[in-house]
C-alpha cells in the first residue's frame, strides 16, 4: 500500500531526519518530554522487594520492555519501603534502555518504576506519537551512546537528540494510524511465530518417534520397562549411555589466556547456530591447546553437548580443524556400535529431554553433570538401523528447517516493514492524515 506525501517540505537541518513537512518543528527531546532515570533499591535488602504482584509496586527492567508497543509489564515488585526510594513513572511514558542494550523501548500502561538502566520519557504532547518517534531512533540512540565495553546513553545526551513534531492533531492522527497498521503487522508476525512453534513441536515428535519406535510401523513391539520410552521394537536394547561411550568429559574449568590468533576455543554459545562461525570464536595458544587436550581431545566424529545454561544442545564434530572446549561443553566419544548422528537425534528427542529436565529439577543453577549423562537410559537398535533412521531424520529435519527458515525470513521482512512505516510516518515522509479520517468516518 502506498501513501501520498505532504504538499510542501522544508529542510529540517538534522541529517538523519532530512526534509519535514511545512508546519512541523524541530526541537530537542528534552523540550518535548521530561526525562527520569530509574533507581535500583539495594538488592541485598529484601525489605525493598515483595513477591506480592497484586499489591507490590511494579519495578521494570530492560527484559520487561515490549518493543512492539504492547504493555511493558514488570516481573518484579517493590514493597512500600522500596517504593519510597524510587521515582514513580506515570502510565503513558516511553521507556528507553540507556545502559547495555541501547535503544530498546517500551510503553507503560500503568504507573511503575524502573531500574537504573532505563530512562523514562514522560511526554508533554501525544504519548503514543512520542513512543513511535523514539522507536524509530534506535540507530541514532546507539550513535550518541558512549563507552566501548558497556554502552551508556546518559540523560543529557538523550535529551539533546533532535526530533520533529507536527501539530498536536496530526500527532494524534499519526499515532492512531500506526497503532492500527502496526497491530496488523504484529498479528502477521504472531502467526509466523505460532507456525515456528508448531514446526518445532512437529520436529521433536518426528525425531522422538523415529528414535524410539523405528521406521517400520509393522515391527513387533515390546515394553521397554521405562515409562517415558514406552513400547520399542523387538531387538532394540535398553542401555545406559556409559555402556556405549568411550569417554564423557567436559572442557577446562579454568578460563585460558586468549590470543589474537591460535587454536579455536569453543564455548556453549558457539554451538547454538547450525554452523560455527570460525572467525568469531575465541582462540588460545598452541602450547595451552596441547596442555588442555591431554585431558579432553575432541576429534572428528565426536559429539559436543551443552551442559551449562541451555543444556542438551548436541553438535556433531564434522570438521577436521583442531580446537579445545570450555567447561560449558561436554565431549562424548562413542564406541563403534553407535552412529554419532543417531546419538545426536537421541539428544533432540523427548526421551532424552525428559531425563535432562529431571536431572536439573533440584538445582537452582542449570548445570548438567557428567554422571547424569552417563546414567541416562535409551533404547538402541542395530548400527545399520541407526544409520537408516539417521538418514531419514536428516531429510525430514531439513524439510522442517526450510519451513522454519521461511517463516523466520517472513518475520524479518515484516519487522523491517514495521520499522520503515513508523520512520516514514513520524518524520512526515508519508501523509497518513486521510487514512485516520477515513477510519474515523
Amino acid at each position: 500500500m502506498s501513501f501520498p506525501k505532504y504538499p510542501a517540505y522544508k529542510e529540517s537541518g538534522v541529517e538523519w531526519i532530512g526534509e519535514i513537512p511545512v508546519g512541523w518543528r524541530i526541537l530537542p527531546l528534552k523540550k518535548a518530554a521530561q526525562l527520569i532515570t530509574g533507581i535500583t533499591p539495594p538488592t541485598n535488602n529484601h525489605e525493598y522487594y515483595t513477591d506480592d504482584c497484586e499489591h507490590g509496586f511494579p519495578w521494570v527492567n530492560p527484559a520487561d520492555l515490549q518493543e512492539n508497543g504492547r504493555p511493558s509489564k514488570a516481573k518484579r515488585f517493590l514493597s512500600i519501603t522500596g517504593k519510597s526510594i524510587v521515582r514513580e513513572i506515570p502510565r503513558g511514558s516511553t521507556l528507553v534502555c540507556c545502559i547495555g542494550t541501547i535503544g530498546k523501548t517500551g510503553f507503560l500502561y500503568e504507573d511503575s518504576s524502573t531500574n537504573q538502566q532505563i530512562t523514562s520519557v514522560i511526554p508533554i504532547e501525544n504519548k503514543r506519537f512520542l513512543f513511535y518517534i523514539i522507536s524509530s531512533l534506535s540507530k541514532t540512540l546507539e550513535f550518541f551512546s558512549t563507552g566501548n565495553v558497556l554502552k551508556i546513553l546518559n540523560s543529557e545526551r538523550l535529551g539533546a537528540i533532535q526530533i520533529c513534531l507536527p501539530p498536536f492533531p496530526e500527532q494524534q492522527a499519526i499515532a492512531s494510524f500506526l497503532d492500527r497498521e502496526c497491530g496488523k503487522i504484529d498479528g502477521l508476525i504472531a502467526e509466523q511465530e505460532r507456525l515456528i512453534a508448531l514446526l518445532a513441536e512437529k520436529r521433536q515428535a518426528v525425531i522422538s518417534h523415529a528414535v524410539t519406535k523405528g521406521l517400520n510401523p509393522n515391527a513387533p513391539m515390546k515394553d521397554s520397562g521405562i515409562p517415558w520410552i514406552g513400547m520399542v521394537p523387538e531387538g532394540w536394547e535398553l542401555r545406559k549411555f556409559r555402556s556405549f561411550t568411550r569417554q564423557i568429559v567436559d572442557g577446562t574449568h579454568f578460563t585460558p589466556t586468549y590470543t589474537e590468533d591460535g587454536i579455536p576455543f569453543l564455548r556453549v554459545t558457539d554451538i547454538h547456530s547450525k554452523n560455527i562461525n570460525i572467525n568469531n570464536v575465541k582462540r588460545i595458544s598452541e602450547i595451552e591447546y596441547k596442555i588442555l587436550n591431554k585431558r579432553c581431545n575432541p576429534e572428528k566424529g565426536d559429539l559436543l553437548l551443552s551442559k551449562n545454561g541451555t543444556i542438551g544442545i548436541p553438535k556433531v564434530v564434522d570438521w577436521n580443524w583442531k580446537f579445545s572446549i570450555f567447561v560449558s561443553l561436554c565431549l562424548i566419544k562413542f564406541t563403534e556400535e553407535v552412529n554419532v548422528n543417531f546419538a545426536r537425534f537421541l539428544f533432540l528427542s523427548s526421551c532424552i529431554k525428559y531425563q535432562l529436565m529431571e536431572s536439573t529439577k533440584a538445582s537452582t543453577v542449570t548445570n548438567l553433570h557428567l554422571d547424569k549423562i552417563a546414567s541416562m537410559s535409551v533404547c538402541i537398535p542395530s548400527k545399520d538401523e541407526q544409520k537408516l533412521i539417521s538418514c531419514f531424520l536428516t531429510v525430514e529435519d531439513k524439510k522442517i528447517q526450510n519451513k522454519i527458515d521461511y517463516a523466520e525470513l517472513a518475520i524479518t521482512l515484516l519487522k523491517e516493514r514495521r520499522a520503515a512505516l513508523i520512520s516514514a510516518a513520524v518524520t512526515g515522509k508519508i501523509d497518513v492524515r486521510a487514512q485516520s479520517k477515513a477510519i474515523a468516518a
